[in-house]
């Protein structure tokens, strides 16, 4: 019976044994793995947060790019983006997932933007405004006669009383926020009194969204001069590179996907100076071999079949554009803007796109 009891005791007492051992070689393995887990986490911390690399906020998150290519080198009007925070990444693609999906709204907004940037490009080398800034009605409009909830519309998305104080005709019969070149000529006078609040060409782009009395409080607030890490609506903060995103796909639309007509017509045109009231536009187009649609295609600031002339009104005449389809004539004015671009580029891209 004695040995018996001591068999058993001592049965137990080596499973005590065996059983200390595994906790012990368990509870090893545990320090072991807890000590690397903190040891990975310290050296990420220290790595994440040194000099060298852009503060994160918790809301954004880090995205790397897709494509093996030197962000670094992206600038905008000279100026170079921050490519290297991940907030900026981020940011950036999201707005190329938007434009990598085929939709017929870019594949128009590509046809069209060839047939005005040609009219574009020399009011902005006139004022002095880097050429990317071209871009900003594409990613304002993409080129289409859309209204705001706000109430702005034409290619550079105007309020009525802006357009107004800069000179433009707004009314049922005239819009001029529609008038590629009279549009573009009030956003460079904008666009150069907002440079001299700010002092570079990015803030000047943001401000051309949010307002510029908007952007200074919020990077007063804020205290951050770069306004690439400024946080707002989500509207605002994508606005940036939603015309980064513009200027890609406009420039690299192959790459994406988007075709061109490869044999695009050059449609010759004529500037017609007009100085009495036209009761009726399609007999004013008719009497150019052309029909209505054709013709506000080519003058999409007019918003009615008919054209008045105002005593006291702001234009006393106006210059209609009209593509030359049969007859050939040399354009009759030349005086203001639109006559000036044209007689140096005769001919605009005809896509057949309405604008």
């Amino acid at each position: 019976m004695a040995h018996f009891f001591y068999s058993g005791f001592r049965s137990v007492t080596e499973n005590v044994k065996r059983m200390k051992t595994t906790w012990n070689n368990i509870s090893l393995k545990v320090k072991r793995i807890t000590l690397a887990v903190t040891v990975y986490m310290l050296s990420t911390s220290m790595t994440y947060m040194s000099s060298d690399r852009p503060h994160v906020l918790n809301s954004e998150v880090q995205i790397e790019s897709e494509e093996k290519i030197d962000l670094g080198k992206f600038t905008f009007a000279g100026e170079v983006v921050p490519f290297n925070s991940p907030i900026v990444m981020n940011r950036y693609n999201r707005a190329m997932k938007r434009i990598k999906t085929f939709s017929k709204s870019n594949q128009a907004m590509i046809r069209v933007s060839q047939r005005w940037y040609p009219l574009i490009d020399p009011i902005l080398k006139k004022h002095g405004i880097p050429y990317d800034f071209k871009y900003i009605p594409a990613a304002e409009s993409k080129f289409v006669h859309a209204t705001s909830s706000k109430g702005a519309v034409g290619y550079w998305q105007m309020m009525p009383a802006t357009a107004r104080g800069f000179g433009l005709e707004v009314n049922d019969e005239v819009d001029e926020r529609y008038h590629p070149i009279k549009s573009t000529e009030v956003a460079c006078k904008l666009l150069k009194h907002t440079y001299k609040i700010f002092g570079d060409w990015t803030s000047v782009a943001l401000a051309y969204n949010v307002g510029s009395t908007a952007l200074y409080r919020l990077k007063k607030m804020q205290r951050i001069d770069n306004v690439h890490f400024l946080k707002s609506n989500r509207e605002t903060e994508n606005y940036f590179f939603n015309v980064m995103a513009s200027k890609e796909l406009i420039e690299n639309h192959r790459k994406y996907g988007y075709k061109t007509p490869e044999n695009v017509r050059n449609t010759e045109v004529k500037v017609v100076e007009v100085n009495e009231s036209i009761k009726d536009l399609n007999e004013f187009a008719a009497s150019h071999n052309i029909n209505i649609q054709t013709l506000k295609n080519f003058n999409p600031w007019l918003r009615a079949n008919t054209l008045t002339i105002k005593d006291n009104g702001i234009n006393r005449s106006y210059e209609i554009v009209v593509p030359v389809m049969i007859e050939k004539e040399v354009p009759i004015s030349t005086k203001t803007a639109i006559g000036d671009t044209l007689a140096k580029n005769n001919s605009v891209n005809d896509t057949t796109a309405t604008p």
